[in-house]
């Protein structure tokens, strides 16, 4: 992020969460910018979470804490579980059945893995599946485009990724459109991310005469979930396999705690909040 200052700009990055809560409580335009890209506004769009300030970053800020309740997480959990198996079980008939002993390059494996997991939390049933699909090209086209030359003429990946980018927040767009809907019969329960947001939304308009969000703004909230998820999760999961590859006494240890709450026979029985929280 970039700290102005007396005219001129620093460059400053922590891992401290105290120091973190005081940047994210000034971000202002006078104080603390955050910068994703070097000309991420093209990229990202000028109404993106990482280029908001004052009272509307502090405002969504706010909204988004309902996504990260005990119940909304036991809810993400059990989503989670599902797709994992789905996947290792992919991975086991397709990659090992090949040659039992040879190890699977897992980074590809996880990674859509992870998009998926992604997409079902996030948006749950209002991602079709041919939209799914065609979700996956442009946020590979767009990843590709953010690490390239920002050159934005035609035949450049920037250019590619930027309307690949365009092309998403529609989707997430349409997403949230059918979502409000939905949420506005108070008999629906949420089943996903935006579903509890939506709630939240809806009820702060209601109660807090907060300015309506569009739904395209929300579609470019809901990305920014999605891309801040994504590789660094990635990422995490696989250091997760490698470490305790090479930890074996650890692994005993994490395979020993799950064991006590779920085992391969209880395939279809999600792991609940509570049980998450006795995992240490």
């Amino acid at each position: 992020m970039k700290v102005p200052r007396e005219g001129r700009q620093y460059e400053i990055c922590t891992d401290s969460p105290e120091l973190s809560r005081k940047i994210f409580n000034n971000a202002r335009a006078n104080a603390f910018q955050f910068i994703g890209h070097p000309i991420g506004k093209k990229l990202f769009g000028e109404n993106n979470l990482i280029y908001l300030s004052g009272q509307k970053h502090k405002d969504v800020r706010r909204l988004t804490t309902t996504n990260f309740t005990p119940r909304a997480l036991a809810t993400y959990a059990a989503i989670q579980q599902k797709i994992i198996i789905k996947h290792i079980e992919s991975w086991l008939d397709n990659e090992a059945s090949k040659s039992p002993t040879k190890p699977i390059s897992l980074r590809f494996l996880i990674r859509n893995m992870n998009l998926e997991t992604s997409q079902t939390i996030f948006v749950g049933p209002y991602l079709n599946e041919e939209s799914a699909m065609q979700f996956n090209v442009d946020y590979n086209d767009f990843n590709v485009g953010l690490t390239t030359i920002p050159i934005d003429f035609p035949g450049f990946a920037f250019r590619k990724a930027r309307f690949a980018y365009n092309r998403l927040i529609d989707t997430l767009t349409v997403c949230t459109e059918h979502c409000k809907k939905k949420m506005m019969q108070s008999d629906e329960e949420p089943t996903c991310l935006i579903d509890f947001w939506m709630v939240e939304i809806l009820k702060a308009h209601n109660e807090q005469n907060l300015t309506a969000y569009t739904n395209r703004e929300l579609g470019g909230y809901l990305f920014d979930f999605l891309f801040a998820s994504q590789d660094a999760s990635t990422s995490s999961l696989l250091w997760a396999v490698a470490l305790l590859d090479t930890h074996p006494t650890i692994l005993e240890k994490v395979r020993t705690e799950v064991a006590r709450f779920w085992k391969p026979k209880s395939h279809d029985e999600p792991l609940t909040g509570e049980m998450l929280r006795e995992m240490k």
